[in-house]
């Protein structure tokens, strides 16, 4: 009996899916329900804290995310938004609110200022640089011209003055919620910004308030990490420059500290009895303003 071969059965058809448009509005839920998907580290887990803290310290080093005053670290805004992805936040600048009027000028001074650098075998050298050593309101002409007699300025520069307020709102990134707010301030007479554009200003205050934003939930973060809770763009002192060949520079200036409302009444007691302090108090303190006027105003009256 001969054999035949049995025919291979017919595979069924595939049932084609059936496309189904997605409505307005409802590709906002897709969207939410992938992102509830992605795993966020939550902020009362010390466990993971810690944890995330070394893998931190090691992403703000690689990318150099830090800047070191005085031996400690203090991280910039790159490294708080990098924490604030990592448990699902987000900062997002909401206003800008310009705080200067027009008309309003300041005049910066330059003088060479002594730094001693330090090589990579150990040893010392000294340069010079040109630093802001003096920004105030162009219309103090008295003052401005005190200091360039008491002074070598290298350069002068009289231009608008520049001051932002900024608002940022830390946002949940799984529901919008905000979570908290951060405001912050910043203008082209401090003596970091001294000199800058009002597009830097602008910037420069959106960048600090993000930083401030995200410190009030992610200060002990970022401690966990071995950095300073304070953000490096709120710190007024200039930071040590890493240079290629590993020289560190050092300037010899102190800052100078604030005048009390204790001590600035008693260098005005000491100004209405005659006496021309207003030279002596700058060259020990670091005068507002407001000061200045007063102890000008004292100073011009006839004894």
């Amino acid at each position: 009996m001969a054999h035949t071969k049995k025919k291979p059965a017919k595979k069924a058809p595939k049932k084609r899916r059936k496309h189904v448009p997605v409505k307005k509005g409802q590709e906002v839920a897709i969207v939410k329900e992938e992102q509830s998907a992605v795993q966020v580290l939550s902020l009362t887990n010390m466990v993971e804290i810690m944890e995330f803290g070394k893998v931190l310290n090691k992403y703000i080093k690689a990318n150099k995310l830090s800047v070191v005053i005085e031996g400690k670290d203090y991280p910039l805004c790159g490294a708080w938004k990098y924490a604030g992805v990592n448990f699902g936040l987000t900062a997002v600048p909401v206003e800008l609110i310009p705080q200067h009027k027009e008309g309003q000028y300041v005049t910066l001074l330059w003088k060479k200022q002594l730094y001693e650098g330090k090589k990579k075998d150990g040893s010392t050298y000294k340069y010079e640089k040109d630093v802001v050593f003096f920004s105030g309101w162009a219309h103090h002409t008295e003052l401005i011209d005190r200091m360039k007699v008491q002074n070598r300025v290298t350069r002068e520069k009289t231009m608008p003055y520049y001051s932002y307020k900024c608002v940022v709102e830390v946002q949940r990134n799984s529901d919008g919620k905000v979570m908290t707010k951060g405001t912050s301030v910043c203008t082209n007479m401090e003596d970091m910004k001294a000199g800058f554009q009002e597009y830097a200003i602008m910037g420069q205050a959106q960048t600090r308030t993000i930083s401030r934003a995200l410190r009030n939930l992610l200060d002990f973060v970022l401690q966990a990490a071995g950095m300073e809770p304070t953000p490096g763009e709120e710190m007024p002192h200039e930071p040590e420059d890493r240079h290629s060949d590993g020289q560190t520079p050092r300037t010899n200036n102190v800052t100078k500290p604030p005048a009390s409302d204790y001590v600035f009444k008693q260098w005005v007691e000491r100004a209405k009895k005659g006496e021309k302090v207003l030279d002596k108090a700058l060259e020990n303190l670091s005068l507002t303003d407001e000061q200045i006027e007063v102890l000008e105003a004292i100073e011009k009256k006839p004894q």
